[in-house]
């Protein structure tokens, strides 16, 4: 009896060191191999025609979609963080005005469904994107497939055997978007030849969010140029009230999955 339960541990033992030799490698096989970008290969309001390739690049999912649009608004003046309760200190967003772009008012549409006397509360946005979730997926089908005319149009994609796949110049772009994730990665790398101009770290901010590296990218920016937080539209309380509506919607929303690709 003695001898069975220490071959069973011995067994155990052996598993989980092959478990974690196995564990060990896999992470050395996702050390990036492709070359460093230090700028994003495609303009801030250009993201959106680009979805398509990001979700099946598996760089983006629903909540880092929605988390970029978010602070792209922030940034824009659309929406503003305010304090909506005192007590727990607890943000919420001020309506300001309503995004220029078409597919983004559609967006923007559902974060006014829950506005009270101009202001998107935590506890309403919940409540009315659970209300409109069919909605709301069928707003992000129609931003993908949106997404996927253009790219085949500018033959990014092409159609193989009734499915969509990257043509070269599709791959070779998406290659661009994983070298640009992986700059943001590693950005304190990068912090001596980094501009800290407000516009730049602006667009770092909004990309950061897109590629889910958002505090990679604050604690950079923290430890060079802190006054950031105070002097950008993107400041500590938008940049938290941002993360929190954006996973708010995700939870809502794919409480369990990460979008359509």
């Amino acid at each position: 009896m003695f001898s069975y339960i220490l071959f069973i541990l011995a067994s155990i033992s052996i598993a989980i060191i092959i478990f974690l030799l196995s564990e060990k490698n896999e992470r050395k096989q996702k050390v990036f191999k492709g070359k460093i970008r230090k700028s994003s290969p495609v303009k801030i309001e250009e993201v959106k025609d680009y979805i398509y390739l990001l979700y099946e690049s598996n760089l983006v999912d629903f909540r880092r979609m929605i988390h970029f649009f978010v602070l792209k608004w922030i940034d824009e003046g659309i929406l503003e963080a305010v304090l909506i309760d005192d007590k727990h200190q607890v943000y919420g967003f001020q309506i300001e005005k309503k995004p220029d772009d078409n597919l983004e008012k559609q967006l923007f549409n559902y974060f006014i469904a829950s506005e009270d006397n101009g202001i998107i509360k935590r506890k309403n946005f919940t409540i009315l994107n659970r209300r409109n979730r069919e909605s709301i997926l069928e707003f992000e089908e129609d931003i993908v497939s949106r997404s996927k005319s253009i790219l085949l149009e500018k033959e990014f994609i092409r159609e193989r055997r009734n499915r969509l796949i990257f043509t070269q110049k599709g791959k070779n772009l998406s290659k661009e978007f994983k070298g640009f994730r992986e700059y943001l990665k590693k950005i304190k790398n990068y912090r001596k030849e980094i501009s800290f101009s407000i516009e730049n770290l602006d667009e770092l901010m909004i990309f950061s969010g897109l590629f889910g590296l958002y505090d990679i990218v604050e604690l950079m920016i923290l430890n060079n140029r802190p006054s950031y937080f105070e002097e950008s539209e993107l400041d500590s309380k938008s940049l938290d009230t941002a993360l929190v509506y954006s996973k708010l919607m995700q939870e809502t929303i794919y409480p369990n999955m990460e979008g359509v690709g």
